[in-house]
């Protein structure tokens, strides 16, 4: 049959979620929760009898219907790691097959394994294609792919073979291209591939728009960038729009969970998956961060019925957003800030998110790259890729804005290095501390 089409059993299944996926998300944010308590229940329900590692995680004895949330312990990296399979349901589950393992890239220096099931497959799937339908994306356009690329072999050579990306949809060719590669052979790759949509890590793009400008050329037939991985820098959307003309679309999500929030098609707001999961942030003392609060993420999985994680501490931070004006129900993240290792520590051990700004750093000196790795609460080093002569004078200016913008006084070591390297997961950061 070429038309109309007829879909597979998968691919029927995949458009029935869509269906609703589409609908849910104009629910008022009491019934989102209320369907969202509906599936925890089950899901702990399925905990409590079903899987080792939760028999005895719950409150004084008490069953999963009497059980809360908010009671349940939060859950660490640190914790599922050392879990193991009694983290896992040890029996087959009807409908959940295959199942399969992911693990994270380890860029915590604590890589997690967990096992994810034909049902969080699909559920996934929905919600890429409910993401791609918020933003209007062409099913049938190219997209190129910069990330890393698993297979060894083909990060050597850069280029993997081309594959489809729109589920249950006819769909265009998706290429994937090292991004450990240089940035030139990256941007020569692109010109010849020339992509519809890109998608990469916010510090490769900027790397590419850098790159681009400097040969006076912009991407042939690009109409979107989607962003990756990493905190996305503000200025980064302005310099995106204002050098190759097309707008940012970012994105967050984690190996073991899947999709956790993907910006708004109206703004740039986040929008927590919460047919997918539950997302928390909380504030220190454990309560709910409100509005304009920033806290640490903690998700629970509603559809892994096969490795659940309850309460999981993923290792971000994100800042609450207030409801959004497009009127979806889902849940709101202003921002998605980093790890805790990306917190600058003050001298009274509280700590606070550093903003210096690659793109001011660049206004003082000539300079392609910049780190800086807080030693001790009165010490910081910062590595800088120079791209031609920096001087003392360049020196005392940069060391004098990065003073204001930390709001502190530090002792400052320049450090000049051919390059940055990207951590096991290909991610770049800005900032990092060494200390606990």
């Amino acid at each position: 049959m070429r038309w109309p089409a007829l879909p597979s059993d998968a691919n029927s299944s995949l458009l029935a979620l869509l269906k609703q996926l589409m609908s849910s998300q104009w629910l008022s944010s009491e019934q989102i929760a209320a369907r969202q308590q509906l599936q925890f229940a089950a899901l702990l329900k399925h905990a409590k009898t079903e899987v080792p590692f939760y028999r005895d995680r719950f409150p004084d004895s008490r069953t999963a219907a009497d059980t809360t949330l908010e009671e349940m312990p939060l859950l660490t990296r640190t914790q599922v790691q050392e879990a193991g399979e009694t983290l896992q349901c040890p029996r087959p589950l009807n409908g959940h097959d295959p199942v399969r393992s992911v693990t994270t890239s380890g860029s915590t220096g604590r890589p997690v394994t967990v096992k994810t099931s034909y049902v969080t497959w699909l559920l996934g799937s929905a919600l890429n294609m409910r993401f791609h339908l918020w933003h209007k994306r062409d099913n049938r356009a190219r997209v190129a792919n910069i990330r890393l690329v698993w297979d060894h072999q083909k990060e050597k050579t850069g280029e993997n073979k081309p594959g489809p990306w729109a589920y249950a949809y006819p769909s265009g060719d998706a290429y994937t291209f090292g991004i450990t590669q240089p940035v030139d052979v990256q941007y020569a790759w692109l010109q010849k591939i020339q992509p519809h949509h890109l998608l990469t890590h916010p510090s490769n793009l900027r790397a590419l728009i850098e790159h681009a400008r400097s040969l006076g050329s912009t991407p042939e037939g690009l109409r979107e960038v989607i962003t990756i991985s990493e905190m996305l820098d503000p200025d980064l959307r302005d310099l995106c729009r204002s050098q190759w003309g097309v707008p940012l679309t970012d994105s967050y999500s984690a190996q073991e969970t899947g999709l956790i929030a993907v910006q708004c098609p109206e703004t740039e707001n986040y929008h927590a998956q919460s047919e997918s999961l539950i997302v928390e942030v909380l504030k220190d003392d454990g309560t709910l961060c409100g509005p304009g609060e920033i806290g640490r993420v903690v998700v629970t999985t509603l559809s892994n019925f096969v490795n659940p994680l309850i309460r999981y501490e993923i290792g971000d931070y994100a800042e609450v957003g207030d409801p959004c004006p497009c009127g979806r129900g889902l849940p709101v993240l202003r921002r998605i800030l980093g790890r805790t290792r990306n917190l600058l520590v003050l001298p009274d051990g509280s700590r606070v998110w550093p903003h210096v700004g690659l793109s001011k750093l660049r206004e003082i000196a000539p300079v392609t790259q910049a780190q800086m790795i807080q030693l001790t609460q009165h010490d910081l080093e910062l590595n800088l890729v120079p791209a031609g002569d920096v001087t003392e004078d360049h020196e005392r200016k940069i060391r004098d804005h990065v003073r204001q913008s930390l709001g502190i006084e530090l002792a400052i070591e320049i450090k000049y290095v051919d390059a940055i390297p990207r951590g096991a997961s290909g991610k770049y950061e800005d900032f990092m501390t060494k200390l606990a």
